[in-house]
């Protein structure tokens, strides 16, 4: 991922299926925008949207989560 001087970019792979209250999804999602004032950017990827990009990241196969 190439990034602009001065920017961060973070990429956070998800469980979209597990049950994830709306307080705490809504509490993410404010902080991803907060980072975003900041010059740090959130890429979010579902592991059962986004099972392409996710095959694409062996580093994910190597976790025990």
């Amino acid at each position: 991922m190439d990034a602009e001087k001065g920017r961060v970019d973070i990429v956070v792979y998800e469980n979209s299926e597990r049950a994830v209250g709306n307080a705490e999804l809504h509490r993410f999602n404010r902080l991803c925008e907060i980072l975003e004032t900041q010059e740090i950017f959130i890429k979010r990827y579902s592991f059962t949207k986004d099972k392409e990009q996710c095959r694409k990241n062996k580093d994910l196969w190597r976790c025990e989560c």
